[in-house]
């Protein structure tokens, strides 16, 4: 036979407490209920809030991406405007050129197609970002001693930077070659890139020294670009690679495109750049490509341009 608990606390003749007990499992009950009740509604409250934080997110995404595609849009198009009123520019630099110029009309031109070149390596800068955004970016593959190439970019500019009062300098083993599938074109503007930003930050008065290293691991290969110049703060280094990024206090920095353009390019060829600096100490950028079989070289291609 059931026997409710109401019946043993309520008929116990020796239990004095009984109704005060009976009433105590009464509130129990009742709490319980009450507080499964608010269980219910808090877990329909969480459900419909999800609901409506997702859609938000969704929405907020939605509207991000149409910010990223307007802004790369715009970098387009001002790149592109830009582009015919220098080419115009340099041919009428390039004609002045012909005369007979005195030295002082010279220094001048000299300086004005300085400044031409720079704007127009900021134009393709612009392009290249928003190639990238948008996915448009092609590279043209092929494989490269990677040895080679980082001697050719150094000679190429030497003589520049020794007239800033710059060595410049190349360390990599003597007839090894090291080979990647990359475009030569594009790497070779990282090296550039990163060749300028060291620049920007060797001090010219205390030897100023930039030397690019070169080697392999098992499976990747490796560059260097170290300088002895100023270094940068470390909590800059974190987002020294974000588009447009300066850091602040420092005038040597431009438009902050450069080091945006470098990552994206490597990134582009399946590889990273790091950074590593200390204040006083210089700065050292370390690209990492994949190493390639130089026997392998028209299947990587072109696998690599599908």
């Amino acid at each position: 036979m059931a026997v409710q608990a109401s019946e043993i606390v309520g008929n116990n003749p020796n239990n004095a407490s009984g109704g005060a007990v009976l009433g105590s499992v009464h509130q129990i009950e009742s709490l319980a209920r009450a507080r499964g009740d608010v269980l219910l509604h808090e877990t329909h409250l969480s459900n419909d809030d999800l609901v409506q934080t997702a859609n938000e997110l969704a929405q907020l995404a939605g509207y991000l991406a149409q910010i990223s595609t307007a802004r790369s849009e715009f970098l387009s198009k001002v790149a592109h405007e830009l582009r015919t009123p220098l080419t115009v520019a340099k041919g009428w630099i390039s004609m002045l050129r012909y005369g007979e110029l005195l030295p002082d009309q010279e220094r001048v031109i000299e300086v004005v197609d300085q400044q031409v070149d720079e704007l127009t390596r900021l134009v393709g800068d612009l392009l290249d970002l928003s190639r990238r955004e948008a996915d448009t970016l092609v590279l043209q593959l092929e494989m490269v001693d990677l040895v080679d190439l980082v001697e050719q970019v150094v000679e190429h500019r030497r003589e520049l930077t020794s007239l800033k009062g710059i060595q410049l300098v190349v360390r990599a083993s003597q007839n090894e070659e090291i080979y990647a599938c990359i475009d030569r074109g594009r790497i070779a503007q990282v090296l550039n890139n990163l060749i300028d930003n060291a620049c920007r930050y060797v001090e010219h008065y205390c030897n100023g020294r930039i030397e690019l290293g070169i080697n392999v691991t098992e499976t990747a290969a490796h560059i260097s670009i170290r300088d002895n110049g100023i270094g940068v703060p470390p909590e800059h280094l974190p987002r020294i690679f974000e588009p447009f990024y300066q850091v602040k206090g420092q005038k040597r920095g431009k438009c902050g495109l450069g080091l945006a353009i470098t990552h994206e390019l490597v990134s582009a060829h399946g590889g990273s750049v790091t950074v590593e600096s200390k204040l006083g100490h210089g700065t050292c950028f370390h690209i990492w490509l994949r190493k390639m079989d130089p026997s392998d070289a028209d299947i990587h291609a072109q696998e690599a341009n599908l």
